[in-house]
């Protein structure tokens, strides 16, 4: 087991002149930053407790309102798949405050979708040769914000629920449950990738050209609720149509849908197929229906829901639901009243795998809760780091991690993670686990990514790139 480091040296972070941020409409939380202050004038460290105190006592008196707190909830409904959402939404006579997480796992049925974009890596490339550092990572989060925004709202428009984002690409799920049998929640998803690839993104300083193409699988899925040290909980999913979803998207090419054939046999009589590959899966041809468009609106649905609650209901939701969403927009929202939408900033990424994690049983599914949260007290005890991405399939456990990610936050984040690394790498080896990590330190883009309806909080730019290569390379 081995770890790969690099470092891209700068003493500074660069940020953006002017810091976006999304208006949630509470004056209350709200501070100018635009202000420059002298340090001479800086209250004292009573003074900014009292202040912080003040500001918690507003945060509270402001649940107390139904509207405010179904509009916390909408917002950071954003950040998370809709499902968690409504699991606590549908269970909310059972829910505590304050809460009581446990580990806990769904059994799905329904399909899978992943689509991934080609041409980042290249363009991403293109853009550094031809721009300053900090220039390339901001152009190049705002083409992959501009390529996800219009796959995001197909796949919604389709009964679709985005589970994770992996950099430039996304999973979604369609459930059974949401579409009412297998065979629609395969045709939702089926109607969702052929118009996705349909799209295309053209760089006119680069020339590069940007596509999609996506894979489908369809059957039992497992989904995880893991993890909890220090609050934080992570959700995933896993299972045989997550593994069918990844071959089928390896034998895909730019611009094709490719399904497994577990999924073309809940829709063989609405499809025109081809084999594709070497594992039995088919490349999706035509489909009757694709000149329809879809009819799902996520926010409408959630607001719907939330309307009928009462205030201590809708606190109970909240709190349940914010152990979720990634702190830094936690941060972000509790000090400003919004989230950062974009910022370049200095710090250190770390990919992180795992082999030989499988979840075939529930002792499967408890080692991999046990693991994640060895994770967390690991890294979480250097109070920099911030779990960006956990994705999980028949090949083990994947995650991101960064280290200085939250504004204001201060270190040697490089050694910070290197150290993370090595700690982690001995610890997981006293548990019999094998890893590969792979963490480098520079200018990256920490921001959100996806859209109005679903978003993530996370980091782009060729050090993340590199990154994902040298965690490749560890073995």
């Amino acid at each position: 087991t081995t770890t790969t480091t690099t470092t891209q040296s700068n003493s500074q972070n660069e940020n953006p002149q002017k810091k976006r941020t999304i208006d949630l409409g509470n004056p209350e939380l709200k501070r100018n930053s635009s202000k420059t202050r002298n340090p001479a004038e800086m209250p004292s460290s009573k003074s900014r407790s009292l202040k912080r105190a003040a500001a918690n006592e507003t945060h509270r008196s402001l649940l107390n309102d139904c509207d405010t707190i179904r509009k916390y909830i909408e917002h950071l409904a954003i950040f998370i798949p809709q499902r968690i959402v409504h699991h606590y939404v549908s269970r909310v006579s059972e829910l505590t405050n304050p809460p009581n997480h446990e580990m806990f796992v769904e059994d799905i049925d329904g399909a899978v979708l992943f689509v991934d974009i080609s041409g980042f890596s290249v363009l991403a490339e293109e853009l550094e040769k031809a721009n300053r550092v900090s220039i390339a990572i901001k152009t190049l989060s705002a083409e992959v914000g501009a390529a996800l925004e219009p796959l995001v709202k197909m796949v919604i428009e389709w009964g679709g629920d985005v589970i994770k984002f992996a950099g430039d690409a996304m999973f979604a799920l369609f459930t059974s449950a949401m579409h009412g049998n297998m065979e629609n929640a395969v045709a939702a998803a089926c109607l969702a990738a052929r118009k996705t690839v349909k799209f295309s993104l053209y760089n006119i300083s680069t020339g590069v050209k940007l596509k999609v193409h996506c894979g489908i699988g369809a059957g039992k899925i497992v989904g995880l609720h893991v993890g909890g040290v220090m609050g934080r909980w992570e959700y995933a999913i896993t299972g045989p149509a997550v593994s069918q979803t990844i071959l089928a998207e390896k034998d895909a090419e730019a611009g094709e849908v490719v399904i497994s054939g577990p999924a073309r046999n809940f829709v063989d009589q609405f499809v025109e197929t081809e084999p594709a590959g070497e594992v039995g899966n088919f490349r999706l041809l035509s489909m009757l229906g694709e000149e329809l468009g879809g009819t799902m609106t996520r926010a409408k649905k959630l607001w719907d829901e939330l309307s009928a609650l009462s205030s201590d209901s809708l606190v109970k939701i909240y709190k349940h639901v914010i152990p979720y969403v990634p702190k830094p927009v936690i941060d972000s929202l509790d000090k400003r009243g919004g989230i950062w939408l974009a910022d370049v900033r200095l710090c250190a990424t770390l990919f992180l795998k795992l082999n030989g994690l499988s979840h075939n049983t529930q002792s499967d599914i408890k080692r991999i809760h046990n693991t994640v949260r060895l994770i967390q007290r690991q890294f979480y005890a250097y109070g920099t780091a911030t779990l960006c991405r956990l994705i999980i399939d028949d090949k083990g456990l994947t995650s991101l991690w960064a280290f200085g990610m939250s504004p204001n936050q201060r270190g040697d984040f490089a050694v910070q993670a290197v150290l993370a690394g090595i700690m982690l790498n001995k610890t997981l080896h006293e548990a019999q686990l094998s890893c590969s990590v792979g963490i480098t330190c520079g200018r990256v883009f920490c921001g959100t990514v996806g859209g109005a309806q679903r978003s993530e909080y996370t980091l782009h730019g060729t050090q993340v790139n590199l990154a994902a290569r040298l965690m490749g390379k560890a073995g």
